[in-house]
């Protein structure tokens, strides 16, 4: 007399939902990744902490503009490189 509808020990996971904005059909991905860019200056330009979201959509233009595979790590050296990479191109 098994009973096989116990609960796991342990805390539950919490399920996270990957929220990617997709780019509208008029506009272009060029241009949708300049909008976000601009719209989002103060954070190439203040030293607080970044958000995941923030940081994903970073790797994310970072990987269109340059052509690489490149995913976020744990390093906030790392991201902050991209971060500088990405001032450089769209604030000259």
């Amino acid at each position: 007399m098994e009973n096989t509808d116990k609960k796991k020990p342990g805390r539950p996971r919490k399920v996270r939902v990957k929220n990617t904005p997709t780019p509208t059909p008029s506009i272009s991905k060029e241009e949708y990744y300049t909008n976000w860019v601009m719209n989002n200056r103060n954070l190439f330009f203040s030293t607080r902490k970044k958000t995941k979201e923030e940081i994903d959509m970073v790797y994310e233009i970072y990987n269109w503009l340059y052509d690489s595979d490149k995913k976020p790590g744990k390093c906030g050296i790392c991201s902050q490189n991209i971060i500088f990479e990405l001032k450089y191109h769209f604030f000259k």
